[in-house]
């Protein structure tokens, strides 16, 4: 299925998740381990790294979410040019804490997004909208609506 917005998503069979990774060219990694090993990041161009649990489908979602709202340029950076650094990727004449809100709003929306792809995907959504925080009056649909505009810029 082709949506307006330029992405693929897979129509039916087992890890749709990996299959639209795989579609926007991101190469999945599981680890079986509690955590990440020591100095890897979450994204390592083109590599996402996801620990093997309950919530993979919904951190490979997220992270291709990351991937859908950052532009072409943050795409090829490590964890999109997010948290560690951020201030060597975006510009410098913002307050220093603009970076932080800059980064924080992306999470959110990456968040939102992540979980509307578990939603149209048929996977189960709803564990992860609450382990993220959301709420009904925590502005999901306004996130959701800033991703898939920074989405549509991209295209």
């Amino acid at each position: 299925m082709r949506t307006d917005l330029g992405v693929t998503l897979p129509k039916r069979g087992p890890d749709k998740p990996r299959k639209l990774a795989k579609s926007l060219g991101l190469v999945v990694e599981e680890h079986s381990t509690a955590t990440l090993p020591p100095d890897t990041h979450q994204y390592a161009p083109p590599v996402m790294h996801i620990l093997d649990d309950e919530w993979r489908d919904s951190n490979v979602l997220h992270e291709c979410a990351h991937w859908l709202v950052a532009s072409p340029t943050r795409r090829k950076l490590p964890n999109y040019g997010q948290w560690e650094g951020v201030d060597e990727y975006w510009p410098e004449e913002e307050p220093p804490d603009a970076t932080f809100k800059r980064t924080y709003h992306e999470e959110l929306m990456a968040s939102a997004l992540g979980i509307a792809l578990l939603y149209v995907l048929g996977l189960p959504w709803f564990a992860t909208y609450e382990l993220h925080g959301w709420s009904p009056d925590e502005g999901f649909d306004d996130y959701l609506g800033r991703a898939i505009s920074r989405v549509a810029k991209w295209q």
